[in-house]
């Protein structure tokens, strides 16, 4: 599970980069909706990062390092015409979701390009957040048992239809099994305790 978590990391890392540099603005955070409505549809959107500084400390030899963050205003000139009904309430922002990414009509290569590379990106850092979670403790991983195997609690009293339920993790919400890497690592076993 951590090597394909590793793995899906690179690839995020790989096509951020790349996306990054065809948008030229380094600091672009692609997983926000308002930062890539801007950079797809045109517009201006505030973009944050942070860096090392160092201040000298007064009447002393010593320096003082921390972190700042830094804040600017960036203009894009916009590579997709937005579709009808998909702008947001924010005025001037539209819809960057899954359906909407794959509606749009590329103008030319570079256009076409740009969408697959978002789309993908989308995959991999699904695939992350499938895996690691949005907190420190809601990740498949961290759901793995000392044997090495994700125990899932299945129920059957708190349906009406008496069907089966599934919590801690849903192991009825796995990915189907060439939809997603996050497959690769989920093995039914045949072991049952009764």
């Amino acid at each position: 599970g951590l090597q394909l978590y590793l793995k899906e990391q690179a690839e995020v890392r790989r096509l951020e980069a790349e996306l990054k540099e065809i948008f030229g603005c380094p600091e672009l955070n692609l997983l926000s909706g308002d930062q890539l409505s801007a950079a797809l549809y045109g517009g201006e959107c505030k973009v944050s990062w942070t860096e090392w500084v160092t201040v000298p400390l007064k009447n002393q030899p010593a320096t003082r390092y921390y972190e700042k963050t830094f804040d600017k205003i960036v203009s894009f000139p916009g590579i997709f015409t937005p579709l009808k009904r998909t702008e947001l309430k924010k005025k001037g922002f539209y819809k960057t979701d899954k359906v909407t990414l794959s509606q749009l009509r590329a103008r030319d290569k570079t256009g076409r390009i740009i969408k697959d590379k978002i789309q993908e990106l989308s995959e991999h850092a699904k695939a992350m957040e499938t895996l690691k979670g949005k907190s420190d403790t809601s990740g498949l991983l961290n759901k793995v048992g000392v044997d090495g195997k994700v125990h899932t609690e299945f129920f059957t009293a708190f349906t009406t239809t008496g069907r089966l339920s599934s919590r801690n993790p849903n192991g009825q919400n796995f990915p189907r099994e060439s939809t997603s890497p996050i497959k690769q690592i989920i093995v039914p076993s045949l072991d049952f305790i009764l």
